[in-house]
């Protein structure tokens, strides 16, 4: 028979009862005693100093019924011992016994004790040791079939760390640093388990956060750091900074917050935007935690100069074709990158009141030259280009066409990446993409957008490929707003804002595969995006007084032209006058057309014009 211990707390408590004569002759049962003595089976035993009565009465109640008491047996003179039976589950119980001699009884004597079918380890004490945490307690079953430790780390959830053999006592975790651990210890048989002994351990001290060398660009800098104690806390980092001569800046002050909760080894960056040039600032990483925030040393850093603005030798060939003078057109053979590259850029003044940017879709995928004779579009059709990216039947980048939203943008993108441990990791991310438009008066603006016009932020959401998903809300990236438009078109990256390059080719640390662009935020393909590629591209930009230009270059050397990476075609956009411009979609999708006939200017890498989804035109009222 399986024979089970039970831990009791034993309260005598001597009851008044209505005066009966000789009540002083009869003494209450002492010493009661109570075990469990099987699955079942509670065993009451005591002693009874009378010298004369004809038994003992025992009532018992049961606490979650109420404690109502009911007689449950009457054993006889000098019997010492009971056996209540056919227990099935846990329970609270109350006993209470009297001696009787005819109609005389004695005062009550209780007892109160909880009865389980596997009684719960006891004594559980825990204790730091050169070997580890060593957690002990005792045991106080027989029966059971093991012991099984259930382990909780600083705020995460129990989960099932260790079971072992029956009559254990003792375990060792040799997985202790700083923090909050806590272990629950419990007797299991089957199905069965008994109430937990719970055992906590505590070690806490100030994070340490090791600060590499500051990276820099024309875009940001970039602080990487590596978080090398928790001190036992979730920690929250990041860089705050003011210009040098400044120093002391707080997390009030300019401030960037990587977007993790970090632990002991995680390697993460502070990330410094919007910073101005010839400037140095005095830059402070910081780890939050426990509601406090630490700071470590300061270091001096700045931007490194934006590239150059690419001027090249451009011819109008504007006479070529039927154009009013409000739109001019430019021709350029050029090595100002390096190589040879074509390109033709269209600029159209909006102020003379004769034109209007017009954004569209297709049903089905339709070459830019044929959709400018299609009717898609009312009034003529000056300049069209391709639009901003598309596949499987749809568009992904958004389109407004005259106030009715004809695409939603992407919200969310796939990509792979290698992680610490070199396992190919596909993660899911959240993304804002740039956008340009027009309001009815046809006033250029650019925004990033998280799907549509109504998820409208001036910086975009800080995600990079290896990184955390974040999630857009009504301050974050920034504060979100509808964006006053009337016709628009998503594309990507953002090529300049406010006459700055706003992206850049910085990489994150080493993860097993070279790393991946911070400066990549909107999360771009590696075919578009990198200090090496360099496809047909297609863009769209204004001036500073509202002037709309529309830029193609060629690549892959169709024609002889060996391309341009993102950088060099913001700064040829830059070089046209352009302050704020977007990338389109490109590769064998770049396409021009001009007047008369929607006449293809360039040289499209695949030979002939690609049918697309959407489409960019300048057209007369």
């Amino acid at each position: 028979m399986k024979m089970y211990r039970l831990f009791v707390s034993l309260v005598l408590v001597l009851a008044a009862c209505n005066p009966i004569e000789n009540r002083e002759m009869l003494s209450a049962p002492s010493d009661i005693k109570v075990e469990q003595t099987g699955l079942s089976t509670i065993r009451l035993t005591w002693n009874n100093a009378s010298a004369e009565y004809d038994g003992v009465i025992i009532e018992r109640a049961a606490e979650e019924t109420g404690l109502e008491f009911v007689e449950i047996a009457r054993p006889g003179y000098g019997v010492l011992i009971y056996n209540d039976k056919n227990h099935d589950g846990n329970a609270t119980y109350h006993y209470r016994l009297r001696t009787c001699l005819g109609s005389d009884q004695s005062e009550y004597a209780e007892v109160t004790y909880t009865y389980s079918r596997l009684p719960m380890p006891t004594d559980a004490k825990c204790e730091m040791t050169s070997d580890g945490l060593v957690l002990t307690w005792t045991d106080n079953c027989t029966g059971e079939e093991g012991y099984l430790v259930r382990r909780k780390v600083g705020k995460s959830s129990f989960v099932d760390w260790k079971l072992l053999e029956p009559n254990s006592e003792t375990v060792t975790d040799t997985d202790v640093s700083s923090g909050s651990y806590e272990y629950e210890i419990c007797a299991v048989a089957g199905e069965d388990r008994s109430a937990p002994a719970a055992v906590r351990y505590e070690s806490f001290s100030k994070p340490i956060l090791q600060v590499g060398a500051a990276q820099t660009s024309w875009y940001m800098v970039y602080v990487p750091m590596t978080l090398t104690s928790d001190g036992g806390y979730d920690c929250e980092a990041g860089i705050c900074w003011k210009e040098d001569g400044s120093s002391g800046a707080t997390v009030e002050d300019c401030c960037y917050e990587f977007q993790e909760i970090l632990h002991t080894g995680d390697a993460c960056f502070g990330s410094a935007t919007g910073l101005d040039y010839r400037k140095t600032y005095r830059i402070r990483p910081w780890v939050r935690y426990d509601g406090k925030v630490e700071y470590f040393t300061e270091i001096s850093s700045g931007l490194a100069d934006e590239p150059d603005a690419l001027t090249a030798q451009w011819t109008d060939i504007s006479a070529q074709y039927s154009m009013p003078s409000s739109i001019r057109l430019y021709k350029t053979t050029t090595s100002v990158t390096g190589r040879t590259v074509n390109a033709w850029y269209a600029i159209a003044d909006m102020s003379a009141g004769n034109l209007e940017m017009r954004t569209f879709t297709s049903s089905s995928a339709m070459k830019p030259s044929v959709a400018a004779r299609s009717g898609l579009v009312s009034g003529d059709v000056q300049i069209i280009v391709n639009g901003g990216f598309f596949g499987s039947g749809q568009s992904y980048s958004y389109v407004m066409n005259r106030g009715k939203e004809e695409a939603g943008g992407v919200k969310s993108v796939t990509r792979k990446f290698w992680d610490e441990n070199k396992n190919n990791v596909t993660r899911s991310y959240n993304v804002t993409r740039g956008a340009f438009g027009v309001d009815k008066d046809q006033k250029p603006s650019v925004k990033w957008l998280f799907g549509s016009n109504q998820w409208a932020y001036d910086t975009p959401l800080p995600a990079y490929n290896s990184g955390p998903s974040m999630n857009p809300d009504a301050d974050f990236p920034d504060n979100r707003h509808v964006w006053n438009v009337y016709s628009a078109i998503g594309g990507g990256p953002m090529l300049l804002r406010e006459g700055r390059i706003c992206f850049d080719y910085l990489v994150t640390r080493d993860k097993g595969n070279g790393g991946r662009y911070v400066g990549n935020p909107e999360l771009l393909d590696d075919d578009i995006f990198g200090p090496s590629v360099r496809p047909p591209r297609t863009a769209i930009g204004h001036t500073a007084d509202g002037k709309i230009v529309i830029m193609v270059v060629d690549g892959r050397d169709s024609g002889g032209s060996k391309g341009v990476t993102l950088d060099e075609l913001a700064m040829l956009m830059k070089g046209v006058g352009c302050t704020d411009a977007l990338n389109l979609d490109g590769g064998g999708s770049t396409v021009m057309c001009a007047t008369p006939s929607a006449t293809v200017l360039n040289k499209p890498s695949d030979g002939v014009e690609r049918a697309v989804l959407s489409f960019v035109a300048i057209t007369l009222k």
